[in-house]
């Protein structure tokens, strides 16, 4: 029985682990929008106190700039920090950063077609590799043949080396499909219209949350659980999103425009910075 409920004790302590991550995280993002520098005083309000100490936060602060999302800044004695915000997806995950960095850069009109025939017995790695080619944003065209106009060729390389099944797996690169419709092709095989109703209600959803909040009685606390329910949203959805080369979707749009919204309800109940760099 004690051994059961240790078990439970860590559950309990690695759930609300997440949770506070989930929270910081949240902050975080939003964080490389709001100025150019910052002190550790300008996040030392009731919300994050209830997750983390002072000194908690410093070192977080300390590991983002070991890692190069975030830069110091020295004001008279005091410590400020600059949020890069071409960094902020890389934040939130490497795969996520990946994609966003292509659709950032100009497509070279090449698509990239993986084709992969991973033996039965191996059917967790076969899992594990769809995973991340959907995580990387390619799109299915069958059931073992994936496309993605973005070259990820070093990255899919070297996690097939990783699970040691190289040998299972192609990767083509050309102009043109023959004989099918570039924009058909691109309709098959992602979901973009259920991808463009989640922004809208997504949009929406933090349009309401601001009416109401505007007008209900409610604590800073409450407020801003409401807020991570969205922003966790958000992040799924930007898991989701393949960052399609404009041309071929016009999800970048609803993107932007869900990030605008979240952003809004965020600076509802967030200070302004009192220091400038």
């Amino acid at each position: 029985m004690g051994k059961r409920i240790k078990r439970l004790q860590y559950a309990l302590a690695d759930m609300a682990e997440s949770s506070r991550q989930a929270g910081f995280e949240s902050i975080f993002y939003w964080a490389h929008f709001l100025s150019s520098g910052f002190s550790l005083k300008f996040l030392g309000w009731d919300i994050l106190g209830e997750y983390y100490e002072q000194k908690s936060i410093a070192r977080k602060f300390e590991r983002l700039h070991k890692k190069g999302y975030i830069k110091k800044l020295g004001d008279k004695g005091n410590v400020l920090w600059r949020f890069l915000k071409k960094n902020r997806f890389a934040y939130l995950s490497k795969t996520l950063s990946l994609k966003a960095e292509r659709f950032d850069a100009e497509w070279d009109k090449r698509w990239r077609l993986v084709i992969y025939d991973v033996p039965d017995k191996l059917d967790h790695k076969r899992d594990r590799l769809r995973e991340y080619l959907v995580s990387l944003g390619f799109g299915k065209i069958q059931h073992s043949c994936w496309v993605s106009p973005y070259d990820f060729a070093p990255q899919i390389y070297d996690f097939c080396q990783g699970q040691k099944i190289s040998d299972c797996v192609c990767l083509y690169e050309g102009g043109f499909y023959s004989g099918k419709n570039t924009d058909r092709l691109v309709r098959n095989a992602w979901p973009l219209h259920s991808l463009r109703d989640e922004y809208e209600s997504l949009i929406a959803s933090a349009q309401a949350d601001m009416r109401d909040l505007e007008t209900e009685d409610v604590s800073k606390n409450e407020y801003y659980a409401r807020y991570c329910v969205l922003f966790e949203k958000f992040k799924g959805l930007l898991e989701k999103d393949p960052f399609l080369p404009k041309k071929f979707a016009e999800t970048h749009r609803l993107r932007s425009s869900t990030e605008a919204a979240l952003m809004r309800l965020f600076q509802q109940f967030t200070p302004k910075p009192a220091l400038k760099p």
